[in-house]
């Protein structure tokens, strides 16, 4: 039996797993998606009048990004149902930190199509590879309940590993959409405008880690060589 995540029971006593489910989709749902709208139409906002000013800003945003949507896809491993999702995202979160080290445009790219990948995944609008079903959802009906008691052999479906965490789960769920969502849309901007902000992160001390990565390539190419 899994007894230590008993603990981990974020209900309040009074509170049943089917009233935290109503209760998310009540609130936690038209909250976070509003939240959503503010600061997506805030930030385009910004990048279309004030783009010169939040511009440089973009590549630390997408390795925020990278790194949240990895390290919140742990939470989703202690889940029956949405371990394989944290699998795919922690994975493709590791190329995407790849992407960001060499600041190549040919791994943005590629970084930029994961993304697309994982957020129809994600969404469920894969059917024909498996993915019938959006991430949220699978932490969402009673059948995840009863599916955690039996995945951790625990004996009661109100243990804490299968009612309170998996209400946290689900909370973890929808943000990492709107996570990879965000990501997506910058590791697009990064790809399109690749040779400006090369320009800008090469110039800026803040954000060294290219210039060593460059600087390491050259010193051992063969044109380096014959230089020396």
């Amino acid at each position: 039996h899994v007894r230590v995540f008993s603990a981990f029971n974020f209900l309040p006593p009074n509170m049943t797993y089917s009233d935290a489910v109503v209760n998310m989709h009540k609130f936690l749902i038209p909250l976070v998606g509003a939240l959503a709208i503010i600061t997506g139409t805030t930030l385009v906002f910004m990048l279309a009048r004030k783009k010169d000013s939040v511009y440089r800003f973009i590549p630390i945003a997408y390795i925020i990004s990278i790194f949240v949507q990895m390290g919140f896809s742990f939470f989703l491993y202690i889940t029956s149902e949405g371990w394989v999702i944290g699998v795919q995202l922690s994975f493709t979160a590791m190329i995407g930190f790849y992407s960001y080290l060499l600041f190549d445009k040919h791994w943005i790219l590629v970084n930029t199509i994961g993304c697309l990948y994982n957020l129809l995944a994600i969404l469920g609008k894969i059917p024909f590879l498996g993915y019938s079903n959006n991430l949220y959802s699978l932490l969402d009906t009673a059948f995840a309940q009863a599916s955690c008691a039996a995945w951790f052999g625990v004996l009661t479906v109100n243990d804490g590993i299968c009612d309170g965490y998996v209400s946290f789960a689900r909370t973890i769920a929808f943000f990492l959409i709107y996570v990879v969502a965000f990501q997506l849309f910058l590791s697009y901007l990064i790809y399109k405008d690749f040779d400006g902000l090369s320009a800008v992160q090469n110039s800026s001390n803040s954000v060294s880690i290219f210039n060593d990565s460059k600087s390491s390539y050259e010193s051992i190419s063969p044109g380096a060589e014959s230089d020396g």
